[in-house]
């Protein structure tokens, strides 16, 4: 009925107001059947005689209905925008309409939701940044995934999927090229994630390679020696955290308790040729003989003395930057007769 109304008719004086609010009311009812071209149609009619109305809750209508309608055409960025403004609301009371704190939350949410599947770029970084700044924001549940895709980390499955339950159908709706609207969000933010990490790591040195970014490939150069290299360390670490345990548990099964407010600090160092690839490691026990802590650390290329004497030193740093300290004595016991003497 109201849809065969002749709004447009020159054969009687029309207010304005009374025009927004017909074709405000239509669009709602269009938008509750996913209509939103008919809607479109109804709120483009009054979109100029907004500026003139001053029902301000008919106004609060007009841009709720208007940015559901860009949600729907899938322009999220947009809508982003309309529902972050609505969401900023200060009155809480307009005429005789209540504002409820629930939907200004929905609203912000809203905002959210979209500006996270929305095509990258300047503004939407802008707006991107400005709703993670928004102390409001750290109060929903959707938080979580606003700070990951702010600070471009990589999202995880089981984070995408959970976001997801929460997407209205359209926003999951599947594209020419078989992907979803989400997955093709989340695989563009994910991408530029791991570029921006590549490109630190290659920066800094972690890493060898090149980014192209025309072709939108991350190029690896062979670096089997660093490779191999980095191999031996852990071996190296590893052995020696072996060989101090089983040098240990020996020397434990045959423990002579101390006297109470002693701690006995067993270490050892593992070089492999002289020099060779060499770690270091240590275990200190109280009078109990209750291990306290273990340490194993590899120390670079250097011969047995020199690996027995650093494992010493690092036991001698960790009794004096720790609590024991202030009340116990500390006792160092190692294999090593180049070393302790």
């Amino acid at each position: 009925m109201l849809n065969g109304s002749d709004l447009d008719s020159g054969m009687r004086v029309i207010d304005d107001t009374f025009k927004l609010s017909k074709c405000v009311k239509i669009a709602c009812l269009y938008l509750k059947d996913d209509d939103v071209v008919n809607a479109e149609a109804f709120i483009n009619k009054v979109s100029f005689s907004v500026s003139n109305c001053q029902h301000e809750v008919l106004i609060l209508q007009y841009k709720v209905c208007y940015a559901r309608i860009l949600d729907l055409k899938r322009k999220f960025l947009e809508a982003a925008l309309r529902y972050y403004n609505i969401s900023q609301i200060e009155k809480r009371q307009i005429e005789d309409e209540t504002i409820d704190e629930d939907a200004l939350e929905q609203a912000l949410s809203a905002a959210i939701t979209c500006i996270i599947l929305a095509t990258t770029g300047p503004q939407h970084s802008r707006v991107l940044a400005t709703l993670y700044k928004d102390e409001r924001c750290s109060k929903l549940k959707i938080y979580p995934i606003l700070q990951k895709v702010y600070l471009e980390r990589i999202l995880r499955k089981p984070e995408i999927d959970a976001f997801a339950e929460k997407l209205k159908p359209h926003q999951k709706a599947m594209l020419p090229d078989n992907f979803t609207m989400l997955d093709s969000a989340m695989i563009e933010h994910n991408l530029l994630s791991a570029e921006k990490i590549a490109s630190r790591m290659i920066y800094e040195d972690r890493m060898r390679g090149s980014i192209d970014q025309v072709g939108a490939l991350i190029h690896f150069e062979n670096d089997t020696k660093e490779l191999q290299q980095w191999d031996q360390q852990i071996v190296g670490v590893c052995q020696a955290l072996i060989l101090l345990i089983s040098k240990s548990n020996r020397q434990h099964s045959s423990w002579i308790a101390l006297a109470p407010g002693f701690v006995k600090f067993n270490v050892d160092g593992s070089s492999f040729g002289k020099p060779g690839s060499t770690s270091i490691g240590g275990i200190p026990r109280d009078s109990a003989g209750c291990t306290l802590i273990k340490f194993a650390k590899y120390v670079g290329i250097v011969d047995s003395n020199e690996a027995e004497l650093l494992a010493l030193r690092k036991a001698f740093m960790l009794f004096i930057s720790s609590k024991w300290d202030n009340d116990a004595v500390l006792i160092v016991e190692s294999d090593s007769r180049n070393a302790v003497f």
